[in-house]
């Protein structure tokens, strides 16, 4: 039986299966073992923001192909984030700031082709903007700031430009960026208005 009852937790009685999983700031805390999720074959969404956990992504994370909303905002996990967790190909919701992950974005966020919003803000995460931006598409809103991400980003690469359709919004503040030149990307009054231009 699926524990509709229970707080939190969602389920859809055609299938009998959780689908959401919704414990934001709840005061939770502890080692979140991850690993006591892979069986919810059918979650779409988990949301545990706010709280206290900590602990590493597993990379098993990558197995919950149903995943679509993905929030772990505001706790102390920490490590490196996981590159399985390009797997999650109908992710349309990624939101990891205030937390503690460090080192590089692994390669492959171009499989999350559904991807709309993105939030690693305030974490510890580096690597190039600009390899980084070259592989998003269709995402809409993006926050990386206050993270040690480095390197250069211009609006005349084919790829950068092609984000100015779908984007609304771009915080690259607080990161170690040697340039951005983003005069002429499409939709530059929207965007400049995100940025805090004393890190320009």
């Amino acid at each position: 039986m699926c524990p509709s009852s229970f707080y939190g937790v969602i389920c859809d009685d055609s299938s009998n299966s959780i689908t959401a999983i919704v414990l934001d700031r709840l005061q939770l805390g502890g080692d979140l073992k991850f690993f006591t999720l892979m069986s919810l074959r059918m979650l779409k969404k988990l949301s545990l923001a706010g709280n206290n956990f900590t602990g590493r992504l597993m990379p098993a994370l990558g197995s919950m192909s149903s995943l679509q909303h993905l929030d772990l905002s505001d706790n102390r996990f920490y490590g490196p984030i996981p590159r399985r967790i390009n797997n999650l190909y109908k992710l349309s919701y990624l939101n990891l700031l205030s937390n503690r992950f460090q080192g590089w974005y692994p390669k492959g966020i171009r499989n999350l082709q559904q991807l709309r919003v993105l939030d690693f803000h305030s974490n510890e995460l580096s690597g190039d903007v600009g390899v980084f931006f070259s592989e998003l598409s269709n995402v809409e809103y993006i926050d990386l700031s206050g993270n040690a991400f480095s390197g250069s980003l211009s609006s005349n690469l084919e790829n950068i430009s092609s984000l100015g359709n779908p984007l609304q919004y771009l915080n690259l503040s607080n990161n170690s960026f040697d340039a951005l030149y983003l005069l002429g990307f499409p939709r530059i009054q929207l965007l400049v208005s995100c940025f805090k231009l004393s890190e320009i």
